[in-house]
């Protein structure tokens, strides 16, 4: 029991009175810690176009196929005499 209580006092005291690190971040770091976010940023939607391209692509391809085969079919020369 009184260890648990021990346990949550201190846990209390460190949360309510936090140390400080006494840790200097230089400009190094933090130019790294801006690449990282901005390269995991980058990564996550280049990685949602990567997925979502293709399909797009596809469907805009077989779109266009569609339309074309269209107006080829209206197009075309009849055998037909004309009067």
């Amino acid at each position: 029991m009184k260890s648990k209580a021990l346990k949550s006092f201190l846990t209390v005291a460190f949360v309510i009175f936090p140390f400080t690190a006494q840790a200097y971040i230089g400009p190094g770091m933090a130019g790294s810690v801006i690449a990282t976010v901005v390269g995991l940023v980058a990564a996550f939607f280049l990685a949602l176009f990567g997925i979502l391209y293709y399909p797009i692509k596809r469907a805009f391809k077989n779109k266009r196929k569609k339309e074309s085969e269209g107006t080829v079919e209206k197009s075309q020369p009849t055998n037909e005499p004309e009067n």
